[in-house]
């Protein structure tokens, strides 16, 4: 048996060096326990908690990230030992070294010829570079999405192309007969229903586009039409399959809650509410230009056209699959930008384009100096060996790092003062937060229902009675089963006015179906530094009622007789006019990006209850609609009735906060 060149163990010595410097990067993110629960850790720790305690998705909770993304992370999850810590660790870990799997990829599109240890090591040599330049060149520095988990598992999320690159590159060049193939290439496309639908379905119609053109292009291929019909069936039974498995026999369910309750609810729930931030009709997709910094998605465009070129002139399979890459990377940030609104969701299109960039750059190279060498191999063996060497030792050096940072991280821990470490949540708090943990630890046997799924929870092993991990996610009749499970609460956990004076009261505005209730029924028992503790009132207190005046043309109305304080309003309303629009009534409480004092409402009209705050200027009593796209659009007022809410606990409304710049109306 031939010895392995030096080369060989190099490249061992860098994946190991990487898979270190990722466990430690790891390590790092949970000594702190994150505290910030709105999103982000908290929403990924509830749906690996729930897969821990038996719960499966769709028969018992709807994760909002994806089945998939969710499935990704929990083995990791389990590794690290189960925890808060651990979920945290996990969703660092499994994002990290999935995004180094997608430079492989790419690695793997440009140097076809090599194996899988050297296109690991080509993906280590391709996001060290891109995520070098990322604090000189703007372009690159969405490369480091592939890094993060972020908020809602966005770089896990978009890995799915990256998956059925791979599928396709061994399947259409395989020898397999052609009625096997068929059935694993529909049985992988079947798959991905599994994946969050940002990129589920622009990778199916993607890469199921691009395995039909293999079977009607491919040289030799028989009975192309049974083969696509045989194709098509296996893709539409194995989706339907693996879902009813992944669900444990609840596939309609999750289906509903995606595309029945989510889908027709965030278009108007969620904001920003910028017109610029919205797509209303079809003309509107060039705002994408104006919201994107242009160095960035512009250049990332310029890279994706660039690529269709290669790939038509070529017509190598490598370059084909390149180009399904980039097309299903874009359509996944389209999808989410026209069914909600223009945001970062290009980033891992961006991440795509600056990778590929980086990838053909270095192809350039190799090619540029075998040529100037004028012999084989292109690179000599010293010089493959010295190159690897200093990669080996750069490599190392990042991993001390982290090491180091997670050792000064835990002594910083173990030495402030106060802190201290939950052995049930795995990792540190600081001491203003131990009189909430007590609490919620003495409490354990009650009904605790919490705003967004966060520490108590976490402590306690508790989740809700309602299938979502927080309050913005209950949306379509999925609101009206959270509005049920109130009555059994003992506890209801919210957020402090103090965690964002900017998305706090836009979810009082927003989630007024659950905040109405505990302004009734409940009083502030205890505040975290980020969390408000409501306990049951024994008697609900009396909303006073007040007039309500609409305008003559039901535009807008007036409460003549309010004080300064908080109102509960009861709206009816309809809406005039045609095309895709938002609406939006006057409350003074909701700033959050683009809603300037409004609360968006239903944009079909009906009935809704607000709150609306009278600022101690007294200014406000009359108080206005607007909306935005569509064509000849206007909100009319029908009916309104107002009262007085006896409530005031500056943890949970202001009367009092001042607006900055970005709350201001433009």
């Amino acid at each position: 048996m031939n010895k392995p060149p030096p080369s060989y163990y190099l490249c061992l010595a860098i994946i190991a060096t990487s898979l270190l410097t990722i466990l430690y990067a790891s390590l790092k993110q949970a000594v702190w326990i994150p505290t910030f629960h709105m999103d982000g850790a908290y929403q990924t720790a509830s749906g690996l908690f729930r897969l821990q305690s038996g719960q499966m998705p769709g028969r018992d909770f709807f994760p909002y990230l994806g089945i998939g993304p969710v499935f990704a992370v929990f083995p990791a999850f389990l590794a690290f030992g189960g925890d808060l810590a651990a979920a945290i660790m996990a969703a660092k870990f499994t994002t990290m070294s999935l995004g180094w799997f997608a430079a492989s990829v790419i690695w793997k599109l440009f140097f076809s010829a090599q194996g899988k240890i050297q296109c690991l090591v080509g993906g280590v040599v391709a996001l060290t570079l891109v995520m070098t330049l990322d604090k000189s060149i703007a372009w690159f520095y969405d490369a480091a999405f592939l890094m993060e988990p972020g908020n809602s598992l966005r770089p896990i999320r978009s890995i799915a192309p990256y998956c059925m690159v791979v599928l396709m590159f061994v399947l259409c060049r395989s020898m397999l007969r052609p009625i096997l193939r068929d059935c694993l290439a529909g049985l992988c496309i079947g798959v991905l229903i599994l994946w969050s639908n940002d990129f589920a379905i622009p990778t199916v119609f993607t890469f199921g586009s691009f395995y039909a053109l293999f079977i009607l292009l491919r040289p030799g291929q028989a009975n192309r039409l049974i083969s696509l019909s045989r194709f098509a069936t296996v893709v539409i039974l194995s989706a339907a399959l693996i879902l009813t498995l992944a669900t444990a026999g609840y596939p309609l369910k999750i289906l509903a809650f995606n595309f029945r309750d989510v889908a027709p609810d965030q278009w108007w729930y969620f904001g920003t509410y910028r017109e610029v931030s919205r797509i209303f009709e079809p003309g509107d997709i060039l705002k994408l230009f104006s919201i994107y910094h242009w160095e960035r998605f512009g250049l990332s465009l310029g890279v994706l056209a660039c690529v269709f070129v290669l790939a038509m002139a070529t017509k190598k399979f490598e370059h084909l699959l390149l180009l399904g890459l980039g097309t299903a990377m874009f359509l996944g940030g389209l999808l989410p930008s026209v069914g909600g609104f223009l945001s970062n969701y290009f980033k891992a299109f961006n991440s795509w384009a600056a990778l590929t960039f980086m990838v053909a750059l270095l192809k350039g190279v190799i090619w540029a100096f075998k040529h100037l060498q004028k012999r084989q191999p292109a690179v000599s063996l010293p010089t493959q060996t010295a190159t690897l060497v200093l990669l080996s030792m750069f490599l190392l050096t990042e991993a001390y790092k982290e090491f180091s940072e997670y050792r000064d991280l835990l002594t910083e821990a173990r030495t402030t003062p106060g802190a201290f470490r939950d052995p049930v949540l795995g990792g540190y708090l600081t001491k203003d937060w131990k009189t909430y943990v007590n609490y919620a630890r003495a409490h354990s046997d009650q009904i605790a229902i919490e705003e967004y799924w966060s520490i108590w929870s976490a402590l306690n092993g508790q989740f809700a009675d309602w299938p979502v991990d927080a309050a913005i996610h209950a949306l379509g009749r999925v609101r009206q089963n959270a509005v049920s499970a109130l009555d059994k609460a003992d506890v209801i956990i919210t957020t402090h006015y103090n965690l964002s004076p900017g998305w706090q009261p836009w979810s009082v505005s927003q989630n007024y179906w659950l905040y109405q209730i505990l302004f009734r029924n409940w009083y502030v028992a205890l505040e975290s530094p980020l969390t408000v503790v409501w306990r049951r009132l024994p008697q609900p207190r009396a909303f006073e009622p007040t007039s309500c005046v609409i305008s003559p043309d039901g535009r807008s109305f007036t409460l003549p007789e309010a004080d300064v304080g908080l109102y509960h309003l009861q709206l009816n309303y309809d809406v005039s006019g045609t095309g895709r629009r938002l609406a939006f009534i006057e409350n003074n409480i909701s700033y959050g990006p683009g809603s300037y004092g409004y609360v968006s409402v239903p944009p079909d009209g009906g009935a809704v209850s607000l709150p609306v705050r009278i600022p101690l200027d007294g200014r406000g009593r009359a108080l206005q609609t607007r909306t935005l796209g569509g064509l000849d659009v206007a909100i009319t007022l029908t009916t309104c009735d107002a009262a007085r809410i006896p409530f005031a606990d500056e943890s949970v409304i202001r009367h009092d906060f001042a607006l900055g710049p970005w709350q201001r109306a433009r």
